[in-house]
């Protein structure tokens, strides 16, 4: 107890070092198992422990078949809310998004019957680009008995000018827009068109009084210089006036033709206005 030095211990180095060792392995507590699991594989006998083990792989597979059902039960009930929201779809869209009421378009001409538009027509136009979009709605777009009715409808409701009137009312759609980018670029085209065709029709112009100057100078000249009568001259003079003469005729048809047209339009137009007059009533 008062150190291992030679004054006060006689033991060797060697000799301490191996009590040491021997007093440390003396001290060191046993291993006790303590644990649940322990005690039962020590003390439970072995049909014990087998029995609870399939009792655990029952409750086991109890668990997963419930587990099984619910998923099952949630996917079945998923597929009827699907089919419930097919069934209900296109009624629906027709009541969110289709005209709200009946609506006629006369006959245009005598042998056709007048175009009875339920409410609830032409939802499949509405809901383009919007997250109620499908593909009966694009499937109905895509026929053309469909978009003819809405056409014919559009012009009944805002005048012949329709796809511009249209425009920011309640009946406007992407559908419309598409249509309005379509007929600028039409009228983009028909315009460079109508320039060169212009220029054409001024060419060509131009030309004809050019030949038909040169030709009476030639004629002037024949006939002073007696390669031809006055008569053949007389003859050759009445020719062109009776093409000058058919070419005004044709020009005046044609104004009466357009005449025609434009007083056709307006008493279309003024019928058009009574109508609405009158459904606005």
């Amino acid at each position: 107890m008062k150190g291992h030095t030679t004054k006060h211990c006689t033991m060797t180095l060697d000799k301490v070092s191996d009590a040491d060792q021997r007093v440390k392995t003396e001290q060191q507590p046993a291993i006790k198992f303590n644990s649940w699991a322990a005690k039962i594989k020590a003390n439970v006998k072995a049909e014990v422990v087998a029995k609870i083990a399939e009792d655990d792989r029952k409750v086991a597979a109890e668990n997963a078949a419930k587990i099984a059902k619910k998923a099952e039960e949630k996917r079945v009930a998923a597929l009827e809310r699907k089919a419930e929201y097919e069934r209900n779809y296109e009624p629906n869209m027709q009541r969110k998004y289709g005209i709200k009421q009946t609506f006629v378009v006369p006959p245009i001409g005598y042998w056709e019957d007048e175009l009875v538009l339920p409410a609830g027509s032409f939802w499949e136009f509405m809901v383009e680009d919007s997250r109620n979009e499908s593909e009966l709605a694009k499937s109905r777009r895509k026929n053309p008995e469909n978009s003819s009715k809405f056409h014919a409808y559009l012009a009944e409701k805002y005048g012949r000018n329709w796809l511009e009137v249209s425009q920011g009312k309640e009946d406007d759609c992407p559908y419309l827009w598409g249509l309005r980018e379509k007929e600028r670029m039409r009228q983009d085209e028909e315009e460079l068109e109508r320039e060169e065709r212009q220029r054409e029709q001024w060419t060509e112009i131009q030309k004809t009084i050019e030949e038909k100057e040169k030709e009476r100078e030639e004629m002037d000249r024949k006939l002073l210089s007696g390669e031809i009568t006055r008569k053949q001259f007389n003859k050759w003079q009445q020719e062109r006036e009776e093409e000058d003469w058919e070419d005004q005729e044709n020009y005046h048809i044609e104004g009466l033709r357009l005449w025609d047209s434009i007083e056709r339009q307006s008493l279309a137009d003024a019928a058009w206005r009574a109508r609405k007059a009158e459904r606005e009533k």
